[in-house]
């Protein structure tokens, strides 16, 4: 049986990723490539631009490139029907004879066994390379187990970056993008509308879409009423902590059945938990965690409200919660985001966690003067850091006291941190 493949498509104009990058240099070894990441963040457009570079860039014979889409159910159906070494030498008996084979899947994670699949390959099968893509990070750790351990390396991409956003848009001062920025997120097929009505039609559909196809299909949940009241509850309480009892009173849900989404709703790439940094049990919180969106344009969808920043109540946690999405972004891999606060409320909003720990506080308001947050000093005190970062509207200075260098930075540098 054929199995049907998405055409090589070399005409549509996709943008450049920085995820891109750290994929390329694994395309020759022998390593599976996961590439994972939210419904609709460019994982597709990434995958490709990687056999576009492959033809183009290191002279890849277009017909050793195999693309299967499993969002296609003829094309799921088909490599279903094939057994695992069936299916390989389907693979093998394309292109040139004897050559090297890139196979590309996309949506991996509507295979009943997808960690067997890849395995086999993997394992017996030396001139199949291998590059697929997945939506649900839980959904592939409950496919995946352990056969694949040392076999794959993950590459997860995220909504854009602000950098990111601004070499997409390229028009006006960066000031005027981070707001924009903040207010829209970084969906790149939202973020290339230039019509806001179009732009936050495309948000709502992509919201639609998640709910739909993790929610309902892939994950099995059936009381998406109750699934919609909780992200409705999370979203209006963006870099709050948050209480599982709260929450399950809140929504009428149960208690497990609220840790259950939560899981699913960090593992589908919605939002993010960050737990607090501490020393002291008697005097710090140690269990209570804050919750992120980790797109703020879809965060702004589900609580109806996609007027312009300066106009809105809440722009001091939306401009907290991008902060926190691009220190996730940006940070090295030995580097954690926590926060901190005391029994006695004093907090910091984030704490970069490495061999030091550095301190980062948002405070969205014009400074006129060196004003440190009592929290940060607070921090400082108890753990004699070098630098601290705040975060400002649009105030900049570096000011040393003490031992500590306190550096004050526009909200709109953060690509530059």
């Amino acid at each position: 049986m054929k199995i049907p493949q998405k055409p090589l498509d070399f005409k549509t104009k996709f943008l450049n990723r920085t995820a891109l990058g750290d994929i390329k240099k694994n395309l020759f070894d022998r390593d599976i490539l996961v590439i994972t990441g939210a419904r609709q963040v460019g994982k597709t457009s990434i995958m490709h631009l990687l056999y576009r570079f492959l033809i183009k860039n290191k002279n890849i014979n277009l017909q050793n490139i195999l693309f299967f889409d499993l969002e296609d159910i003829q094309a799921l159906e088909a490599i279903e029907s094939y057994s695992f070494d069936e299916f390989a030498k389907y693979i093998m008996s394309q292109g040139s004879k004897n050559q090297t084979k890139f196979v590309f899947i996309d949506e991996i994670q509507y295979l009943q066994s997808p960690s067997s699949l890849l395995k086999i390959l993997h394992d017996h099968y030396p001139k199949i390379k291998l590059i697929v893509s997945g939506s649900s990070s839980l959904s592939l750790k409950q496919k995946f187990k352990d056969t694949l351990t040392g076999r794959k390396q993950v590459f997860v991409v995220n909504p854009l970056s602000f950098k990111e956003y601004c070499e997409f848009t390229q028009t006006g001062s960066k000031a005027k993008r981070f707001d924009d920025f903040a207010v829209w997120g970084g969906y790149p097929e939202a973020v290339l509308i230039n019509d806001p009505e179009k732009r936050a039609a495309k948000l709502r559909e992509i919201h639609s879409s998640y709910i739909k196809k993790d929610i309902k299909d892939l994950m099995g949940i059936e009381n998406v009423s109750g699934f919609n009241k909780l992200v409705d509850l999370l979203a209006h309480q963006i870099g709050n902590l948050i209480n599982i009892d709260e929450l399950a009173n809140s929504s009428g849900l149960a208690r497990d059945t609220v840790s259950k989404y939560l899981l699913i709703l960090e593992n589908t790439f919605v939002i993010q938990l960050v737990y607090p940094y501490f020393t002291n049990k008697r005097k710090e919180i140690t269990k209570m965690p804050k919750v992120y969106f980790n797109d703020i344009g879809l965060r702004n969808t589900i609580v109806k409200s996609l007027n312009v920043l300066e106009q809105r109540a809440d722009k001091g946690a939306i401009v907290e919660n991008v902060i926190f999405n691009e220190l996730i972004k940006n940070k090295k891999p030995d580097q954690e985001i926590k926060f901190w606060r005391t029994q006695a409320k004093q907090e910091v909003d984030f704490i970069l966690e490495s061999l030091e720990v550095m301190p980062i506080e948002v405070k969205y308001q014009s400074f006129k003067k060196v004003k440190i947050p009592l929290g940060i000093k607070s921090f400082i005190k108890n753990y004699n850091s070098k630098n601290a970062v705040i975060f400002t509207k649009n105030f900049k200075k570096v000011f040393n006291q003490n031992k500590t260098q306190f550096n004050f930075l526009p909200v709109h540098t953060i690509s530059d941190f």
